[in-house]
């Protein structure tokens, strides 16, 4: 059975969220966080908290639009793109790993 997770961690979601929403926006974003608790919980139930907290930073830098309910509607295609983006960072190291040793013989 999949791990629930702890009000703490869900209220840290939303932590983090609000923090990276104060800097860009100078303001604390307005939504209830008794309700977008439980989205919170689904997301880190589905990602886990650190791979959520990559995905808010994620957002941040690269959508231009920045509220909660279209993060939560847009969390798999982030988390896919972050997951892209890892692949894609692995196979260009071995690739140069594979370009210094032909190079070095």
């Amino acid at each position: 059975m999949p791990r629930k997770s702890s009000v703490a961690e869900r209220h840290s979601l939303l932590s983090r969220y609000d923090k990276l929403y104060k800097e860009v926006y100078s303001i604390s974003p307005t939504y209830n966080r008794n309700i977008e608790q439980w989205a919170s919980s689904d997301l880190i139930d589905s990602y886990t908290l650190p791979m959520c907290y990559r995905m808010i930073e994620y957002y941040f830098l690269n959508s231009s639009r920045h509220d909660w309910s279209h993060f939560v509607y847009s969390a798999d295609k982030i988390y896919k793109n972050i997951i892209e983006i890892d692949k894609d960072k692995e196979e260009r190291f071995q690739r140069r790993i594979l370009a210094r040793r032909w190079l070095s013989e």
